[in-house]
């Protein structure tokens, strides 16, 4: 059952193997000769033994290895009871210094196998191994090393203890051999902003600021102040704003005549005159402080009463465009209506009374620049 499980255990690993990214490691031959020191209890004197194995490392740390052994050792007690050893087995390796590229690599070894010691007079000893011990690789190409290994061989069905020792010449198999252990290839990024210097469109980005995959800092609000000098952050967006990233406001009051007409005793804004209106909204986008006072007038005709309210209804008429249409915050604009008071030119003529069927917007800030 032992032998089964072991045999099973080894499959899976060598598919393991085969299966892995060889993008990720590299493989390795590796022919070897050492010495074994059987157990007192095999009645074996110590002798050459020698064999070869296939080593896959995973990464700078992980490794595996298949191998196989054999030796004959002579008979210590009963005359003429000599052994053919034999020995499969499979181990992992933990190499201990997978920083930098370091020609001398040492590593841990953990493995399992089975063993066979053939008697010439007695029966076959097959036995379930535990193998534990030291090593190391020297690399003196990128394709060739040398590995010395000691291994403490523990007989898992007898409770017997092998002493092996052995040397072995590496070489890397594949189109692509790296050196042994070689560090990681770094890249320069010399601001330290996590973007490579040949991809760093801004080179000399502050330590610790946010930056973009171009490397430049980051400017959440658009506004074109960077995140580190911004003292507004949250400035709307196309907002004229000034070195702090504060948008500039108004020392002065600004009245744009929209130039939009009516007809007479009318209220109804055409769509003639939705470029005038659009004027306005983006004077108050771009300044995000300014308020409005939409301001209806009308001509002479009719009476004083009904122009009032027909001059309201035109200032509000724009009022809601801006609002509904621009989407411009309605606690900023009032509409006021004037009525006939404030003529610009003469009633008394058609093209008079036609200019004075208008609406202004007159825009008021009062701040610091």
């Amino acid at each position: 059952m032992m032998k089964t499980t072991l045999v099973t255990a080894i499959a899976l690993s060598i598919g393991n193997i085969a299966l892995a990214d060889d993008h990720s490691g590299q493989w390795y031959i590796n022919p070897m000769v050492g010495h074994q020191k059987p157990d007192n209890e095999r009645k074996l004197n110590e002798d050459v033994v020698y064999g070869v194995g296939l080593e896959y490392q995973y990464n700078e740390s992980w490794g595996t290895e298949l191998k196989y052994l054999q030796g004959s050792m002579d008979s210590e007690g009963a005359p003429g009871n000599d052994a053919d050893m034999k020995h499969l087995l499979l181990e992992g390796m933990y190499y201990l210094n997978a920083l930098g590229n370091k020609k001398f690599s040492p590593y841990l070894a953990l493995g399992l196998g089975h063993q066979e010691y053939d008697y010439d007079l007695s029966d076959k000893n097959d036995e379930t191994t535990a193998t534990f011990g030291p090593g190391f690789r020297y690399a003196f190409s990128d394709r060739w090393s040398t590995k010395i290994d000691y291994r403490l061989v523990h007989a898992l069905d007898h409770s017997e203890n092998d002493g092996l020792l052995t040397v072995g010449l590496s070489y890397a198999l594949g189109k692509a051999a790296a050196k042994p252990m070689a560090a990681k290839a770094t890249v320069a990024d010399a601001d330290k902003d996590g973007v490579i210097d040949s991809q760093d469109q801004c080179p000399n980005s502050p330590m610790g600021v946010a930056v973009g995959s171009n490397g430049c800092e980051l400017d959440s609000d658009r506004d074109g102040v960077v995140n580190s000098m911004d003292q507004c952050p949250n400035t709307a967006a196309g907002a004229k704003v000034d070195a702090k990233g504060c948008a500039e406001k108004l020392t002065r009051t600004e009245t744009i005549a929209l130039k939009v007409s009516f007809a007479s005793s009318s209220a109804q804004l055409t769509n003639n005159f939705m470029p005038e209106v659009e004027k306005a909204a983006a004077f108050m986008r771009k300044y995000a402080s300014v308020t409005a006072v939409i301001e209806g007038h009308t001509d002479s005709s009719g009476g004083a009463a009904f122009n009032q309210r027909l001059s309201q209804s035109r200032a509000e008429s724009v009022r809601d465009v801006l609002i509904s249409q621009f989407g411009i915050a309605a606690n900023r604009l009032s509409a006021v209506g004037y009525g006939e008071d404030k003529p610009v030119a003469d009633n008394a003529s058609v093209e008079g009374r036609k200019t004075n069927r208008r609406v202004v917007a007159v825009f008021k800030a009062q701040v610091t620049e």
